[in-house]
């Protein structure tokens, strides 16, 4: 089973819901602190039983109030996220936030686990485990994260046993001006085990101030 990226995406008028992937550290608590909303409202809105019973990759649906909705989905825009189930391994690709201007740091994460009930086994061709990679808008590379580092070229394995999760952290600063003005990036990442290097996670940013 694969999911396609999602976003905060409205469902039909009235209802009032958007749509949000849970991270890693996301309780039912902190959810509803930041979408002002209420533990037993998303316990309502979801097939929850239990509060302390969600986990990174999971999709909720978030209610909001209908005379808020505008303002709320203003106040908080389309998570910077990108996700894909592949045979029970959950890959979850993100940037610290939407927007960017020169000079800033962007922060990118990839998180995978084993969502399935048997051990996992990863297998690599190098000890490099996965990457990162911000392209301009025409294209061209703007930065990768492996392209000035060398990898052992030794054959590895991770075993993810079920529920286990790995979460990997890089960060990019961007450069104080650009060679034309640009509004966005492409952002990717991947996991560069056998089984999973044909899958890159794709985001977009935006970019203000060029």
């Amino acid at each position: 089973m694969i999911l396609n990226r999602k976003e905060f995406t409205h469902t039909r008028e009235g209802d009032s819901m958007i749509q949000y992937i849970v991270q890693p550290g996301d309780t039912l608590y902190s959810i509803s602190l930041k979408f002002r909303t209420t533990v037993s409202a998303l316990m309502k809105s979801n097939p929850i039983r239990d509060p302390e019973g969600i986990h990174p990759g999971q999709i909720l649906n978030i209610p909001l109030p209908v005379r808020n909705s505008d303002y709320l989905s203003a106040a908080f825009p389309p998570p910077c996220q990108s996700a894909r189930v592949l045979s029970g391994l959950s890959l979850l690709l993100s940037a610290d936030k939407p927007v960017y201007q020169p000079e800033d740091t962007v922060l990118l994460s990839l998180w995978m686990a084993n969502l399935s009930n048997r051990t996992m086994q990863l297998d690599y061709n190098t000890s490099q485990r996965y990457d990162f990679q911000l392209d301009l808008p025409s294209g061209q590379m703007l930065w990768q994260w492996s392209r000035d580092k060398s990898f052992a070229q030794m054959i590895g394995k991770v075993s993810l046993s079920p529920n286990q999760s790995v979460r990997f952290e890089e960060q990019f600063a961007l450069p104080l001006s650009f060679h034309s003005k640009i509004d966005s990036l492409h952002v990717f990442g991947w996991n560069t085990s056998r089984q999973a290097s044909q899958v890159k996670l794709h985001l977009t940013i935006r970019i203000t101030g060029t």
